[in-house]
């Protein structure tokens, strides 16, 4: 499913509306490739320990075993509008690559908390968050999937003044029944807004925890940030502790500041 909400002015506001690609929203600069590659707890900055365990991740970029990282081993975001040569989609709408390898747990300490993942999407929703974005509605993630489903984007193009209107009346059409004003609309709409094609993810925070280890054995988390913007459970890995599950659970909420938080950790026995 291909759809975007772009910003256009109708009546004076800024208002989101199906265009081309919904995915696109947002002009705010992608995440560094680099910082992606050694930040193992994904909190944005590089640790001591990552630092040092930054030379073994480049080593593992020498895909030729000669010792020597070239440019073309190292990890970039996909371009605004890239093609493929066969004339193929842009890299937002093929299937996820694998991931980039990160930072070697064993350069950590242990006990040290690692969230990877916890930001997929529906495959209906062509890369939306829309779990995250109905939570923050108050809907139900369907209702904002029927809302959508009655855009028509303008493919390949901006929409004309017309196509933006009838498709904002569209969606208001069914949300506005749920209690959703337009100028709700737009800042949720706003503030997940983001461009996959150019490396990035939609708003978030990782979570932090601390291991309780008791007579060496993990008992429990302190969860000192529950982070913020997960569709899906994050993968958690305790340093020290390969054999151990963990099981999180996410909570979704009206609050954008806090939707998509990570509720609780639990040891699965």
């Amino acid at each position: 499913m291909k759809a975007l909400l772009v910003v256009v002015v109708l009546g004076g506001s800024v208002a989101l509306l199906a265009g081309a690609q919904m995915p696109g929203w947002g002009d705010r600069p992608p995440r560094d490739p680099f910082l992606e590659l050694f930040d193992a707890d994904g909190d944005g900055q590089l640790s001591p320990a990552e630092i040092d365990g930054a030379a073994a991740i480049l080593r593992q970029r020498d895909r030729n075993g000669d010792g020597i990282v070239t440019h073309d081993e190292l990890p970039r975001p996909p371009r605004p509008g890239e093609r493929r040569r066969d004339g193929g989609p842009p890299p937002r709408d093929r299937a996820p690559r694998s991931p980039e390898p990160q930072a070697d747990l064993s350069q950590l300490p242990a006990g040290t908390v690692v969230f990877r993942g916890g930001h997929d999407t529906d495959p209906r929703d062509g890369g939306r968050p829309v779990v995250l974005i109905a939570a923050a509605l108050g809907v139900e993630p369907q209702v904002f999937r029927d809302a959508f489903s009655g855009v028509r984007p303008a493919r390949g193009r901006g929409p004309t003044g017309a196509e933006a209107r009838a498709n904002k009346q569209v969606l208001m059409s069914t949300l506005a029944p749920h209690g959703i004003t337009n100028d709700r609309l737009d800042e949720v709409s706003n503030y997940y807004r983001y461009r996959p094609q150019s490396g990035e993810k939609w708003t978030h925070r990782p979570a932090r925890a601390t291991a309780i280890v008791k007579n060496g054995q993990v008992v429990g988390f302190d969860l000192t940030d529950a982070g913020a913007g997960y569709s899906t459970p994050p993968r958690v890995e305790v340093v020290g502790y390969p054999n151990l599950r963990v099981q999180p659970a996410i909570e979704h909420s009206k609050d954008l500041r806090t939707n998509g938080r990570i509720q609780s950790l639990d040891v699965v026995q």
